[in-house]
């Protein structure tokens, strides 16, 4: 799987090309050199990272124990700080005297540079490297403080980092199991791998050898048995029976679909067993190699009772397969491209209907017109209207009448005068506000002399200009 490189390349990027310090200050901010799920994958969403985290967490928590601690993640890192973390166990005691020693060798100012570091770790005897120093320096000031290796006091090290393999310890690991148990096979599912995962951890192997008595250098065994690994696995303890069956389990996987399935097939006489003739004939008849039948049967039969139950092979189902985690990182990669080609053929239209998606410019509204320039042009409106009155009222002779002795139009005279008068007062009125005539409260109206209109009406500046006076 190409998703946990990947991730590498990308915290060194992050962090100057140091995965301990990208692990100190992006992914396990308690110090406690190891991360729960969630806790991956906010660190991951906060990092920006492109791939997926799905993927991502599968190829680093192997062995399905809902945690990853920072061997899973850089197993050559974790070797090199453990073994400082031993250096400085059995030269100080603890982190904090180690570098309070360093410091008082030097210029005893509470920080160690790299230069400083690198001479005293080799004074008293241990090559370190400048990137050990670029891990320790959670905060990337170009010195350590105290502060910044405490952390190393309270991480329990696993003792197998820095173990030497050791193949004898390793043989007698296997003898031991293969006389207790008779056959691998059963001693890796009843003493090691309980949970039929195909992956042991190092605490359930350290169970597992004390269920053996076995205690002659168990990191060393374990070093040779996982070959850098941090997990172990059938092909590391019996590799001839760990093929056989992820060949078989291809094999049923590709013809029924799962074991269990198979099973149901296996059971010809439906009493809940198979033997080795049921089992022979069914695989025979599906395409498997008849000379590895008998072989494989006796390899699942455990107990050596001659026949196989539901509980012999219903493991198999529960095995992590070979290539899971590149199968589904190639599945989410057609996924993309699927998704992308769906997005391609969306933008092959037509060139009038991508013309169309081009957003236009928003049209210019006027700009509202100002409260001066509003009564101007109310004003040059009242003066049309009043010429236009004057006109019809001047030019009127009652005495003159068409030629059928009739009036053209009937007009009331008086109403139209008043009109007009009242017209010119309010543009009066209106010239007197625009040119901020304040001196005077009100602007008084003379009389017009007529019934319908009272005497000396007074227009006050709250009204409105445009009312009559009452």
């Amino acid at each position: 799987a190409q998703a946990l490189p990947q991730f590498k390349a990308y915290l060194k990027r992050k962090c100057g090309g140091s995965l301990l310090a990208a692990w100190r200050r992006h992914l396990d901010r308690h110090a406690s050199m190891s991360v729960h799920k969630y806790e991956m994958a906010k660190a991951v969403k906060a990092l920006c990272w492109p791939g997926e985290f799905r993927i991502l967490w599968k190829a680093l928590d192997k062995d399905k124990s809902g945690l990853v601690s920072y061997q899973e993640l850089d197993m050559q890192g974790a070797e090199v700080l453990a073994e400082f973390k031993s250096f400085i166990t059995a030269e100080f005691g603890t982190a904090e005297d180690a570098f309070h020693a360093m410091d008082k060798a030097k210029n005893n100012s509470g920080r160690l540079s790299e230069r400083d570091f690198i001479e005293e770790c080799q004074r008293h005897g241990f090559t370190a490297s400048r990137a050990l120093f670029r891990g320790l320096d959670f905060h990337a000031t170009g010195s350590i403080t105290r502060d910044e290796i405490l952390f190393l006091d309270h991480w329990v090290c696993p003792s197998y980092l820095t173990a030497p393999k050791n193949e004898a310890a390793a043989q007698e690991f296997k003898h031991r199991l293969k006389k207790q148990y008779k056959s691998c096979l059963k001693a890796w599912r009843t003493c090691l791998d309980k949970d039929n995962s195909n992956r042991v951890t190092w605490e359930r192997f350290q169970e597992g050898a004390n269920r053996v008595f076995f205690h002659t250098d168990l990191p060393g065994a374990w070093r040779y048995l996982t070959a850098g690994s941090t997990f172990l696995t059938l092909h590391d303890i019996d590799p001839e029976t760990a093929n056989r069956i992820s060949h078989f389990q291809a094999f049923a996987d590709e013809q029924f679909g799962s074991m269990m399935c198979a099973f149901k097939l296996f059971d010809l006489d439906r009493n809940g067993y198979v033997d080795v003739t049921e089992f022979t004939r069914v695989l025979i008849g599906f395409g498997y190699p008849g000379g590895q039948c008998k072989a494989l049967f006796y390899c699942l039969d455990v107990d050596g009772h001659g026949r196989l139950s539901r509980r012999n092979v219903a493991f198999i189902d529960d095995w992590a397969r070979p290539g899971e985690e590149t199968c589904e990182e190639e599945l989410s990669d057609k996924a993309d491209e699927k998704k992308t080609t769906q997005k391609e053929k969306e933008v092959e239209l037509s060139p009038r209907m991508l013309e169309l998606t081009v957003p236009k410019k928003p049209r210019e509204e006027p700009k509202p017109l100002g409260k001066r320039m509003l009564r101007e042009m109310r004003i040059e409106e009242l003066k049309k209207e009043i010429l236009k009155g004057s006109s019809a009222v001047d030019g009127h002779d009652p005495d003159q009448e068409t030629e059928d002795g009739k009036e053209d139009v009937a007009y009331d005279y008086d109403k139209i005068r008043l009109k007009n008068l009242s017209l010119r007062y309010r543009t009066i009125h209106l010239l007197q506000r625009s040119d901020d005539l304040k001196d005077q409260e009100t602007v008084k109206l003379p009389s017009l002399n007529l019934k319908a209109a009272r005497p000396h009406g007074t227009l006050l500046k709250k009204r409105s200009p445009y009312d009559m006076a009452s």
